[in-house]
């Protein structure tokens, strides 16, 4: 386990890029994927399976989505 998740300070953020929607989903994506704070990194969602409203993510790829911001909590900040 990582040493520092116990007393990680709150500034440490995993956020998601969007990877469904309408209207300015491009210029979102490219704002959140092109975003360069420290102790923040961004994990990308394009790609994970959509419910058929083409907006939710399904169960499996909120899973995969999960295990994808561990992944990079413990790369970037462990």
């Amino acid at each position: 386990m990582c040493s520092r998740v116990i007393n990680s300070p709150p500034e440490r953020r995993s956020p998601v890029a969007i990877a469904s929607g309408g209207g300015y989903i491009d210029k979102v994506r490219e704002a959140q994927l092109g975003l360069k704070l420290s102790n923040v990194v961004c994990v990308d969602a394009k790609g994970l399976s959509l419910k058929p409203d083409n907006l939710h993510l399904t169960t499996e790829a909120q899973v995969q989505l999960g295990l994808s911001l561990a992944q990079a909590y413990l790369s970037n900040f462990c």
